[in-house]
């Protein structure tokens, strides 16, 4: 746990620091230690043709926050309202009454599958440039692949960027707020993940329906504690020990239990719970305008959210 909360440089709340903690040890895990050793040969090895790459790339001292979102061909709408709001931050360090002094670069990053239309995304490719296309398949599934795509790429293409944050499309994401949470907590630590902890003092693993996990791939009965999938950051020295893990564990589809969670153990990597980060039980949008939430989900269905949102934000007025 941290001793005491580190000193922010801008004006966030000394409530938010207080709440954030690392992780406890998994304990019940204890006498099942020896699952989260790297096995001695690869077992995941890929490297994903790219067929739409961003434009321009990462500079080479940058950026300081790399935003990767994953997404789908069809989801168009949504990604013009994030690009419209929260995300416009990425094209020049601007947020209502807030000083930004760090760069951010915001990547959606794509499969195939038989719907998608090539033609379509190289046009929305060629206007904003910050489109990833992997020649792999894109189903729900497959999400783990997907952020094992988005880790490879990182190292590949922005291989300095100082943070990695995954965050899916429909959470709106409070970036001043982030940044001043990273800076401050890497005062203290390098390495880490940082998102909100999952519920569960004991997170179970389910062997029947969507998030099913067969025992032969992870035959223990619980996952070490994990962050939730919607929001995390991953500190720069950590990237390239979770791509590592990766490709010598074997593959779990559940994405952030296995990488926030499982591989996080494996490669010793300190988990950081922010309880500001989004949590599914609080919809109060004046949240983020009070900087009183790092994140939060319910976005995408329907996108006049993220655009009212951003209008509350903007006109500095809450609107509950």
């Amino acid at each position: 746990m941290f001793k005491k909360p580190p000193t922010f440089i801008s004006n966030t709340s000394d409530d938010v620091l207080r709440t954030i903690e690392y992780f406890p040890e998994d304990e019940y895990l204890k006498d099942n230690s020896s699952f989260f050793n790297l096995r001695p040969e690869v077992i995941n090895s890929f490297v994903p043709e790219i067929l739409i790459q961003a434009s321009p790339l990462c500079p080479g001292d940058g950026p300081y926050l790399l935003v990767a979102i994953p997404s789908v061909h069809n989801h168009m709408h949504v990604r013009e309202a994030i690009r419209n709001t929260w995300g416009s931050i990425a094209s020049g360090r601007k947020w209502p009454r807030k000083s930004v002094a760090v760069d951010v670069k915001l990547v959606f990053f794509l499969g195939v599958n038989e719907a998608t239309n090539m033609s379509d995304l190289k046009a929305e490719s060629g206007r904003h440039g910050d489109i990833v296309l992997g020649n792999f398949l894109d189903t729900y599934r497959n999400l783990s692949v997907k952020i094992a795509f988005i880790l490879h790429w990182t190292i590949t293409y922005c291989s300095n960027a100082k943070h990695l944050l995954k965050v899916d499309e429909d959470t709106f994401v409070n970036i001043p707020l982030l940044i001043d949470i990273l800076h401050n907590v890497s005062k203290q630590q390098e390495r880490y993940i940082i998102g909100h902890k999952h519920n569960f003092h004991k997170p179970p693993v389910v062997r029947r329906g969507r998030w099913s996990v067969n025992e032969s791939v992870y035959p223990l009965s619980y996952f070490p504690r994990y962050t939730y999938g919607h929001s995390y950051d991953i500190s720069h020295k950590a990237v390239r020990d979770l791509l590592t893990a990766y490709k010598y564990m074997p593959l779990v589809l559940v994405e952030d239990a296995f990488f926030t969670g499982i591989l996080a153990k494996t490669m010793g990597i300190p988990r950081i719970h922010c309880p500001r980060f989004a949590s599914a039980s609080e919809t109060n949008r004046c949240l983020l305008l009070e900087d009183k939430f790092v994140s939060q989900l319910g976005f995408g269905k329907n996108t006049s959210d993220y655009y009212d949102t951003w209008s509350m934000i903007v006109n500095n007025k809450c609107r509950k």
